[in-house]
């Protein structure tokens, strides 16, 4: 997460994240700043999309540290700017490209950014209030385990000689048996 990469920058590597958000709960939002990081074409394009620390770290956390000192912020009001952009990106994804096709009463939320209570607290604030926010941990799975289930569910298909990727995700011509297992 950008948050993260900010306080590593910010600290010269001597923490490595915001510790369940705590620092950015001490700052104010800079919503103009959270507007402006929003028209990043990005956040436009339609799924099924995916990036990660090779667009969104610590050069794009350079440049928003950078643009928060151009605004005068403090390392907190940057962190809780960044933590709002962060639940904002979420909040718009799930509005624009989920709620016009599907109904939903709850969105599972999984990874490191669920022990950030400043994070999923702006999350729970910008969902629709019919919406509940809740962790996969609430039903059994780790919050840190989904790659790790996913990719024994994809290495599972492969072994039963079952295609497991998708076309519409991948990009591919057809539907192919991804992967091999190697002894």
């Amino acid at each position: 997460m950008v948050m993260d990469a900010i306080v590593r920058q910010a600290t010269d590597g001597r923490q490595h994240y915001d510790p369940s958000g705590s620092i950015a709960a001490q700052g104010k939002v800079d919503q103009r700043l959270v507007e402006l990081c929003l028209e990043d074409e990005y956040f436009k394009r339609i799924p099924p999309k995916s990036t990660g620390r090779e667009v969104y770290g610590a050069a794009y956390a350079v440049r928003l540290m950078e643009m928060a000192a151009a605004r005068s912020l403090s390392l907190e009001d940057t962190l809780a700017t960044a933590t709002c952009l962060t639940a904002e990106t979420i909040v718009r994804a799930v509005k624009d490209f989920i709620l016009p096709k599907v109904q939903i009463s709850a969105m599972l939320a999984c990874g490191g950014g669920t022990s950030n209570a400043t994070l999923m607290e702006m999350i729970r604030q910008r969902l629709p209030k019919d919406i509940r926010l809740e962790r996969t941990a609430d039903y059994g799975v780790p919050d840190d385990a989904r790659e790790a289930i996913g990719f024994a569910l994809l290495g599972h298909e492969a072994l039963m000689g079952r295609t497991n990727t998708l076309p519409a995700v991948t990009g591919a011509k057809h539907a192919v048996i991804s992967g091999n297992l190697t002894l």
